[in-house]
C-alpha cells in the first residue's frame, strides 16, 4: 500500500488476543486519528500514544479497508508489553505490530 497516495497508517496485521484484535481492529484498516490527533505517518499514532500507559485508553479513528467505508472511532485498551526500542514498544502495546508509515 503506498502510504503516500493517503492520509493515515495502514495497518498490515494485527497480532491475535491483542488489544487490537479485541477492538475489532483489521489488517487493512487505515488508522487516521488517535485521540482527536490526526494521524498521517507511523510516528504521528506513536506521538499520539506513546505518553500513555498499560491499561490507558485510546480512542482511534479508523477507516476500513473497502473502498469508499466511511471512518469509524475505536476504543482500544493498551496492553503491557516487553521493551523492545520505545517505538516499537508504543506500537506493540496496542497490538497493530507492523504498521507502514509515510516517510518515516
Amino acid at each position: 500500500m503506498d502510504t503516500l497516495l493517503h492520509d493515515g497508517v495502514p495497518v498490515l496485521r494485527v497480532v491475535p488476543g491483542s488489544p487490537a484484535a479485541a477492538a475489532g481492529l483489521q489488517p487493512g484498516d487505515v488508522v487516521l486519528g488517535a485521540d482527536g490527533q490526526a494521524v498521517k505517518r507511523t510516528a504521528d499514532l506513536i506521538a499520539g500514544v506513546a505518553a500513555k500507559k498499560p491499561g490507558d485508553k485510546v480512542i482511534l479513528q479508523v477507516r476500513g479497508v473497502a473502498v469508499g467505508s466511511a471512518a469509524r472511532s475505536v476504543d482500544l485498551t493498551l496492553g503491557s508489553v516487553l521493551k523492545y526500542s520505545e517505538d516499537q514498544e508504543v506500537i506493540r502495546a496496542a497490538g497493530l505490530e507492523q504498521l507502514v508509515g509515510g516517510g518515516d
